[in-house]
């Protein structure tokens, strides 16, 4: 079959790969002349080995707790897995390269519209969109808008490979500090000015220099076609974790739903809603349960935590 893949991305970039072992006509194509650029943390569980066993590579820094600061109690998180950070252009590159080589044509600098989408339709069998939060694909299927917060995030060159990651919550989502081993990264997630207004305040606050400065949309809501030929997989679809907006796990596992489900797209969407919606609901639920209730009952709240810190307690 002809497949086209619109973005990428780990995810698209993932499929392009296993797509084209199958031996299945793959061109994935790429708005950005260069992979590996876009906003995005990287802190991705030892599950990402089961994907990307090369990843082991690029390995900045292992992270074991996270501090959730609270205004008057800290709580320790203790993943059950290992996290660690990974240098994303590396990682991104390695994985372009792999895809390369099983025989996917990869176009780089190629930004898609919705009438080169329209000309994909007639040329191949299948589009996966894989494009990101601001999926020209969704739009393009007129599915609805997932909700948007705003990522930003800087690195200050200081030396720390500390385990330990800090979060701290703001109104609608959080900022952070991670230590990457050369550079430390700050950053934030919230609703559009407000997650602007926070981070000028954090960088004049605690005086930081920043040597790179990245920022990026996040959607998030599942959001998911039944067309037989055109389908949405990874921030595409706006499927990222409730509480940390992560979504690259949770990304990869869909690919590999939707991969078992090639080319049944309908069967691929059913498959992905059973697994994920509950977790989307029930996590968002305990969020907000744990977010109303710190402010006015700290005490209740456990100084030590273990999550699963890809699918929590779900």
């Amino acid at each position: 079959m002809k497949v086209a893949i619109v973005g990428g991305g780990i995810c698209g970039l993932y499929l392009g790969w296993k797509l084209a072992e199958r031996k299945e006509k793959v061109v994935l194509f790429e708005k950005e002349e260069k992979v590996g650029e876009k906003a995005c943390s990287s802190l991705f569980s030892e599950r990402i080995f089961n994907f990307l066993p090369f990843a082991q590579n690029f390995i900045e820094n292992e992270i074991d707790y996270c501090l959730l600061h609270f205004q008057k109690k800290d709580v320790f998180l203790r993943f059950s897995e290992k996290f660690f950070a990974f240098d994303r252009f590396l990682l991104q590159n390695q994985l372009l390269k792999i895809a390369k080589d099983a025989g996917a044509e990869i176009v780089l600098g190629k930004r898609v519209d919705e009438s080169f989408l329209e000309k994909i339709l007639k040329d191949f069998d299948r589009v996966i969109g894989a494009d990101g939060a601001d999926s020209i694909v969704r739009k393009f299927l007129k599915l609805k808008k997932p909700n948007f917060l705003l990522g930003i995030q800087g690195f200050v060159k200081k030396r720390d490979f500390s385990n330990l990651a800090e979060v701290w919550p703001t109104q609608n989502g959080f900022f952070w500090k991670i230590p990457r081993g050369e550079k430390v990264e700050y950053g934030i997630v919230e609703v559009g000015e407000r997650s602007k207004r926070i981070f000028q305040e954090l960088k004049e606050k605690e005086n930081l220099k920043f040597e790179t400065i990245k920022s990026a949309p996040l959607a998030q809501g599942l959001v998911l076609p039944f067309d037989p030929k055109v389908t949405l997989c990874g921030e595409a679809s706006a499927l990222t974790k409730p509480w940390s907006y992560g979504g690259v796990i949770w990304g990869l596992t869909q690919a590999n739903f939707l991969l078992e489900s090639f080319p049944d797209f309908i069967s691929f969407s059913k498959k992905t809603k059973r697994f994920f919606s509950y977790k989307v609901c029930a996590s968002k639920l305990l969020k907000k349960l744990v977010f109303s209730v710190a402010p006015k009952a700290e005490f209740l709240l456990p100084s030590l935590i273990k999550i699963d810190g890809d699918f929590l307690f779900f």
